[in-house]
C-alpha cells in the first residue's frame, strides 16, 4: 500500500473462549517497527480517504521481485469496461470488468512461470478499495498463459477484475514480495 490508501477486509483468529482481545500488534518484517492497533474503538468505518494517483504511466516498464526471482513488468493498456467473452463471465450486478494488458520479461536465467505477477497487480479505486483479478474472461484478449517462459523472454496478456459501476478506477498497484523484507510497490495510473 502507498501512503494515502485503504484496504478494507477481515482478519479472522481462533481464540480461546472468554478471552476478550483489545489490540493486535505486530510487524511486517524485522526491519519495519511493530504497528499496534486497537480493537476497542468503536464501529467500523468505510475508507474514504484521498488516494494518490499511480506514479508510472501505461507502457512503462518496472522491475518486480517474487521472493528471489526478478522479472520486468508492463502495464499496456485498460479496457474499461470490458465486455464478457460469455454468459459464465457476466459481473454481478452493479459491478462493470476492467480488463488490463499486462507483460512480463523473465529476467532469471532459468525458465519460470510468471503466474504470481498477474495475481500481485490489484485495481485501486478513488475510494481507496483495491481489487484483486478475477478468473472473469472478456473479450478484450487470453490471459497470461500458465506455461514456462525462458530466460530473456517475454509472456503477455490479459488481467480482469470486477470493481463497482460507481466507483472511478486510478490506478493499477503491484505488489513485489523479497525474502528480505524490503518489498517495494509500482503503480500504474489508470487512463
Amino acid at each position: 500500500m502507498e501512503q494515502g490508501d485503504q484496504r478494507a477486509g477481515w482478519l479472522t483468529f481462533e481464540l480461546p473462549n472468554g478471552v476478550q482481545p483489545t489490540e493486535l500488534v505486530g510487524n511486517l518484517s524485522a526491519t519495519k517497527p511493530t504497528v499496534t492497533v486497537g480493537l476497542t474503538s468503536g464501529t467500523a468505518s468505510v475508507p474514504t480517504g484521498q488516494v494518490t494517483p499511480g506514479e508510472f504511466g501505461l507502457a512503462t516498464a518496472r522491475p518486480w521481485a517474487n521472493l528471489e526471482e526478478m522479472y520486468t513488468v508492463t502495464v499496456h493498456e485498460v479496457v474499461d469496461p470490458a465486455a464478457p467473452a460469455s454468459q459464465f463471465a457476466t459481473p454481478e450486478a452493479g459491478n462493470r470488468l476492467v480488463a488490463v494488458r499486462m507483460s512480463v520479461r523473465n529476467d532469471n536465467t532459468t525458465a519460470s512461470k510468471v503466474f504470481l505477477a498477474p495475481s500481485s497487480l490489484d485495481a485501486v479505486t478513488s475510494e481507496g478499495f483495491a481489487y484483486e483479478e478475477t478468473f472473469k474472461s472478456t473479450t478484450a484478449g487470453e490471459d497470461i498463459p500458465f506455461e514456462d517462459v525462458a530466460p530473456g523472454a517475454t509472456t503477455s496478456g490479459w488481467v480482469v477484475y470486477e470493481i463497482p459501476t460507481t466507483q472511478t478506477l486510478v490506478k493499477f498497484s503491484l505488489r513485489e514480495f523479497r525474502l528480505t523484507g524490503e518489498n517495494q510497490i509500482s503503480s500504474w495510473r489508470a487512463p
